[in-house]
């Protein structure tokens, strides 16, 4: 039997042919007539895509950052307190060790690709600064893949005074990532971090931890560092360890940095989804009111459809979207791309189901 709004064939019992995967993403990139085929299913199908959808991209680029997080960020920290610790035990929450204060304090190194994408996701700062930079940035280190550290960026700035003042400023910043602190301060006193850190903070009996500082400028940074936490999460020991007694060691750092891999890589993806598909359910709002506009004037579709066509022009920007994140340096402009490219597939697929109807 032959649909007559869709051009489609369908079974006798009135029930659509399904549609796999490859042929949903295939024909939701290259033709808008396939949207024909998408507009009178069910919301059901429209909302099981879009999970689909959004598992894919978690997948994809959570994975990659929990990945990322585990072997790279705890790993790196591990090895830098390898082997270098003082005497530290934990007896009945309560830190005890020879000298009242410990300090182990040491810079990042990344791949220089990191920072390059970092600046061109860069919004706030404006053109006239980032584009220099980047340019610099690529003649100095080409190889994305190169790891430099913050001072070795600061010393190449000073051999090669190209940049405006205002660019070596914004260049400094953003290059220094956060050093890594493990501090052990006992002396009873409100001990902090070090401006632009990240770490580790043993008192007598709390535990700190500043997670990762990502700052837009110094006077931000030192006053409320932001990051992925927030402010420093502060725990108190005896609720932690309670009566058991640890010693601070390597075997002991390294099974809770394992411990604490697979505790946070679950609890990262599952933030990752839920955020992500909040956000790509506020898009195709947004997009269903395109769509109602696209057809005005036309043969009005239902929300079903309206809806239906949003969520599946997701797929071409989206697609785009996770290539730019996979890019060691993202496409300048790539949030105007994104939505420009979105906007287009919700009007041109709109209009070729109305044109039909």
């Amino acid at each position: 039997m032959l649909n007559l709004e869709t051009g489609e064939k369908q079974p006798l019992s009135g029930k659509a042919p399904s549609i796999g995967p490859f042929e949903l993403i295939r024909g939701c990139v290259t033709s808008f007539s396939f949207y024909r085929r998408l507009a009178d299913r069910p919301l059901g199908f429209t909302f099981r895509n879009l999970a689909f959808l959004v598992l894919a991209v978690t997948l994809i680029l959570g994975g990659r950052d929990v990945y990322f997080f585990n072997r790279r960020y705890l790993g790196r920290i591990y090895s830098l307190v390898e082997g270098r610790l003082s005497h530290i035990v934990i007896r009945n929450g309560r830190v005890e060790m020879e000298d009242d204060y410990f300090l182990l304090e040491e810079e990042h190194s990344y791949p220089a690709g990191i920072l390059k994408r970092r600046i061109s996701h860069d919004r706030a700062a404006p053109e006239e600064v980032t584009a220099p930079v980047l340019e610099w940035l690529e003649e100095t280190f080409p190889d994305p893949d190169r790891e430099i550290t913050p001072s070795e960026v600061a010393r190449k700035i000073e051999e090669r005074p190209v940049l405006e003042p205002e660019a070596e400023d914004y260049l400094r910043d953003r290059s220094d990532f956060g050093r890594f602190v493990f501090k052990v301060d006992l002396t009873g006193e409100d001990p902090g971090f070090p401006p632009r850190s990240e770490g580790f903070l043993l008192t007598r009996d709390e535990v700190r931890f500043q997670p990762f500082a990502d700052f837009t400028d110094r006077e931000e940074g030192d006053r409320a560092p932001a990051g992925f936490l927030g402010r420093p999460m502060v725990r108190d020991l005896e609720s932690l360890a309670g009566e058991r007694t640890y010693r601070l060691d390597d075997e002991t750092l390294d099974r809770w940095r394992r411990l604490a891999g697979w505790i946070f890589s679950p609890l990262l993806l599952v933030l990752f989804y839920f955020l992500y598909f909040v956000s790509r359910i506020f898009q195709a709002l947004v997009g269903c009111a395109v769509a109602a506009l696209a057809c005005s004037g036309t043969s009005r579709l239902k929300f079903p459809a309206l809806f239906s066509i949003a969520v599946h022009a997701l797929i071409p920007a989206v697609i785009l979207g996770v290539i730019d994140r996979l890019l060691p340096a993202g496409m300048a402009f790539f949030f105007v791309i994104f939505f420009a490219v979105y906007f287009f597939y919700v009007w041109k697929a709109t209009r070729a189901v109305c044109v039909q109807r």
